[in-house]
């Protein structure tokens, strides 16, 4: 994926459905039409693409549902999360994040990727965004399962 290109389409955020945020909290994003690659690659199941995202660990399906929150950001509100570049700076097209926008959701490597819990290795791109500038423009919420199914 161009890096670039993230940030001018839809990203989602994956969570637990029981998940509340505050409008001033930072979600960890990715492009929709990446993981949707990604998925398509995968033949991702709902374990494989929570595995695969560092969501969880376990190799049992969720007991509790997941939900994903689709979301089309304003330029400039996403960031990079990485601890490696000065915050602030611009990399592939998108500012570093400042120290403290931590996300919640995906395990956080400070690398600006997630981390593949199966295969350990580099999974998606990430940004990171606040819930109230993600929220801004209108968000449309689907059962994991659903996502899944392409709807």
């Amino acid at each position: 994926m161009d890096p670039v290109s993230g940030l001018d389409e839809a990203v989602v955020w994956i969570a637990p459905a029981s998940r509340t945020i505050l409008p001033s909290r930072w979600l960890t994003v990715m492009p929709t039409r990446a993981l949707r690659d990604w998925i398509r690659q995968e033949g991702a199941d709902q374990v494989r693409l929570l595995r695969g995202l560092g969501l969880r660990r376990g190799l049992r399906p969720p007991r509790r549902p997941w939900i994903v929150a689709v979301f089309e950001p304003a330029a400039g509100a996403l960031c990079r999360p990485t601890d490696e570049v000065e915050p602030g700076t611009q990399l592939a097209g998108s500012r570093v994040c400042d120290r403290g926008a931590r996300g919640i959701g995906l395990h956080d490597e400070g690398c600006g990727y997630a981390v593949d819990f199966t295969s350990h290795r580099r999974s998606l791109d990430v940004f990171r965004i606040r819930w109230r500038d993600a929220a801004a423009r209108g968000f449309c919420v689907l059962p994991l399962a659903r996502f899944l199914a392409g709807e």
